[in-house]
């Protein structure tokens, strides 16, 4: 069995898509592209950067990134960043940290293709997608053949000693 076979035909198709577009795919360690079609995803979904948390978001990518421990693909269509992911990464599991598309490219298939680049790379023993918290992000994350996993999430009271 081979890493794709659960991969659902969309996403094949969505990828061919972008590449018949003459589109390709680069990474950078830039983020003031991926973060201004972040923040214009949010605005345009009426979400506050504060209710988003796109603060302590970039603010993690951008960690990450100095640290050498992620990296950004940008999908560019003649020269213009149509979309992109955030990815960290260790040595064996990569975490889809962030991903956005500019509004007038939602239907060009960058997203998925590249997803579909980080999951052919076959660098990583595993891809966690991080989240599936409302339908239409779950459909299109589990289409990319993964498994619902439960994460556990403890929180701490800081003014507790014990």
């Amino acid at each position: 069995c081979k890493e794709t076979d659960s991969i659902q035909k969309s996403r094949f198709q969505e990828e061919k898509k972008f590449y018949k577009n003459v589109g390709e795919i680069v990474a950078t360690k830039s983020t003031k592209i991926a973060f201004k079609l972040m923040d214009d995803t949010f605005s345009r979904q009426g979400i506050s950067r504060k209710e988003s948390n796109l603060d302590r978001i970039c603010m993690g990518i951008e960690m990450l990134l100095s640290e050498g421990k992620a990296v950004i693909l940008e999908a560019k269509i003649k020269n213009d960043v149509i979309s992109f992911i955030a990815v960290g990464y260790d040595s064996s599991v990569a975490y889809y940290l962030a991903g956005a598309t500019d509004q007038k490219h939602r239907n060009s298939g960058a997203n998925s293709a590249l997803l579909m680049n980080i999951i052919k790379s076959k660098k990583y023993s595993f891809i966690d997608l991080m989240g599936v918290n409302s339908p239409n992000r779950a459909a299109y994350k589990l289409s990319f053949g993964g498994k619902l996993v439960p994460i556990w999430k403890l929180f701490f009271n800081k003014e507790s000693n014990s």
